[in-house]
């Protein structure tokens, strides 16, 4: 009787990989995820093409070569997910507050500290701003802070 081995294949990490990963998974692959700074990182490659990434990562995979990429267990994955996105919603919030801080500056108001921006109110917006362009701007900062916030 013959020694049967497994098959290993590797994924290279794009936004498909949670399916792929399971499928080959559930066919009794030894899944191997790349994690793709650290590909960049050895190949570097100028020109890419499916045809030539998919050499490479196999002759990485020869080679016991491959910048591995943690598969996360199938129940961790939505947590994950969702902190990925309450990071970017907290990123996108930051960049509106300074947003209307340098909108303040512009006009002059260089009095308000960090956290007395975060206190701003519409009515203060309103009472700072008279050009009505530059007023609905603030306003729709100030909306795009809340909607980010919630």
């Amino acid at each position: 009787m013959g020694v049967l081995y497994a098959a290993s294949v590797v994924v290279e990490s794009t936004p498909n990989w949670y399916s792929l990963v399971d499928g080959l998974g559930e066919a009794e692959f030894e899944v191997k995820l790349a994690h793709t700074m650290g590909l960049f990182m050895i190949i570097g490659a100028k020109v890419k093409t499916d045809r030539r990434d998919a050499f490479s990562l196999a002759r990485l995979l020869r080679l016991g070569a491959i910048p591995e990429a943690y598969i996360y267990p199938k129940d961790q994955r939505p947590i994950r997910d969702l902190l990925r996105r309450r990071n970017r919603l907290v990123f996108l919030r930051a960049a509106v507050y300074g947003d209307l801080r340098r909108t303040l500056l512009r006009y002059g108001l260089s009095s308000y500290s960090r956290d007395e921006i975060k206190g701003l109110s519409e009515a203060e917006i309103v009472h700072h701003f008279e050009h009505p362009i530059v007023r609905s701007s603030g306003q729709l900062q100030l909306e795009r802070i809340g909607l980010y916030s919630r």
